[in-house]
């Protein structure tokens, strides 16, 4: 099927990660080498690790390591200063640990923290203000460096990120849409590929969503939870094909191709929903609603005519989802018309 082609959003991601992680680590590393080269692996180290997926992730990601970078120095520092000396050093780097993971607990974003608590922990001497100051001021420069190189090399922002994954996830609710009535009239094609791809897709949406500005984020956050409605819908329709192909029970030709009328109509207003820039919605949702209408009614009667309650169950769960595939198809619109 169509849905299983390859993606080659991966290998562009990879690319375009790795070119700003390597420009990150560079400039960090010619930085601390004129300022502090003992430090240079940290701010190495952070440089990579601030880099995100998308500029607005990098920003966060950014803030979270210089306060749980800032945290956890201080966490650090206190327990030198309480349990300074070599011997104490097991102790120590214990106490700071703690300290660290309760901080990570409390404050995800922070979790960086734990790392800094434990460096610091490590000095023997209770004058330890002046190696901590210069580590922390490492770690910075670090995540300075992973910032600029997300802004400046091959820039992404949370909303493109949030539209790309939108629309792959649009794409393949719209061909398990079709496979999916195609599989309650017999077609035999196993749909759970697609159903995982969908979710991840969806997953992807959500956690790009949420690192997107602020007057953006809720319009996004509408979207997703609007794409991820009509594919709910799309897993009764599947469920449904499960049932020894309802239809076949029923021998229901009309039904079968009133389906297929709800399915031609509900595909192609779908297809012109576009994720990434301006739709191209045209009129015609009242052939939808009378296809959908159509095979409900027909559904319902042909339960109403089934001797097996399991027939009954399946083709009411079918004219269940059928109308909910329509109200998710205009909920979707709408969603991407007020944000046009």
């Amino acid at each position: 099927m169509s849905f299983l082609r390859s993606d080659f959003g991966g290998a562009r991601d990879g690319a375009r990660i790795g070119l700003q992680s390597a420009v990150a680590a560079a400039v960090a590393w010619l930085v601390i080498g004129a300022l502090l080269p003992p430090h240079a692996s940290w701010a190495v180290i952070s440089a990579i690790f601030v880099v995100s997926q998308s500029a607005g992730g990098t920003l966060q990601a950014a803030l979270g390591r210089t306060l749980g970078t800032i945290a956890g120095t201080v966490l650090g520092i206190v327990s030198v200063l309480l349990l300074g000396g070599e011997a104490n050093t097991a102790l120590r780097v214990a106490l700071a640990a703690f300290a660290g993971a309760m901080l990570a607990t409390i404050k995800p974003a922070w979790r960086y923290g734990i790392v800094a608590a434990v460096i610091v922990a490590l000095e023997q001497d209770r004058a330890v203000l002046g190696g901590a100051m210069a580590r922390g001021l490492a770690i910075l420069i670090g995540v300075g460096a992973g910032v600029a190189a997300s802004f400046l090399v091959w820039r992404e922002s949370a909303e493109s990120r949030t539209a790309r994954a939108l629309s792959r996830a649009l794409a393949g609710c719209r061909e398990l849409l079709e496979a999916g009535l195609e599989a309650v009239a017999g077609a035999d094609e196993d749909l759970e590929p697609a159903h995982r791809q969908v979710s991840e897709n969806l997953r992807q949406a959500r956690e790009e969503a949420s690192s997107a500005s602020r007057g953006m984020r809720p319009v996004l956050e509408q979207r997703v939870k609007a794409v991820q409605r009509l594919w709910h819908a799309l897993i009764i329709i599947d469920r449904a094909a499960r049932k020894e192909q309802p239809l076949q029970e029923v021998d229901s030709a009309e039904l079968e191709a009133a389906i297929g009328r709800v399915k031609n109509a509900a595909a192609e207003r779908l297809a012109q929903l576009n994720m990434a820039g301006e739709s191209n919605i045209e009129p015609g949702g009242d052939r939808l609603a009378r296809a959908v209408k159509e095979a409900v009614a027909l559904s319902c009667s042909a339960s109403s005519a089934a001797d097996a309650s399991r027939e009954t169950i399946t083709l009411g769960g079918l004219a269940f989802a059928l109308a909910e595939v329509e109200n998710n198809i205009r909920e979707l619109e709408e969603a991407v018309e007020r944000s046009e």
